[in-house]
């Protein structure tokens, strides 16, 4: 299901991958409409991870109220 969470995939960290980004402390993931997940790292740690994911969701939000023409929030 699309969406953005903070952390890594389970699997980010798992056989044949090295350690690289799954450790670091700013990781957060985005899903596609097409089950593919995209991994970013951002300066800050933690607390601005979970920024950068609420200002996706808001904006994601807003894209799919525009695009439906709705008047009420999905």
């Amino acid at each position: 299901m699309p969406g953005c969470k903070v952390g890594p995939a389970q699997l980010l960290g798992g056989i044949g991958r090295s350690k690289s980004d799954a450790d670091e402390a700013g990781v957060f993931r985005v899903v596609t409409t097409k089950n593919k997940e995209v991994h970013f790292v951002c300066e800050g740690g933690v607390e601005t991870a979970e920024l950068w994911v609420r200002g996706i969701k808001l904006v994601t939000k807003e894209a799919i109220w525009v695009i439906r023409g709705s008047h009420e929030w999905v």
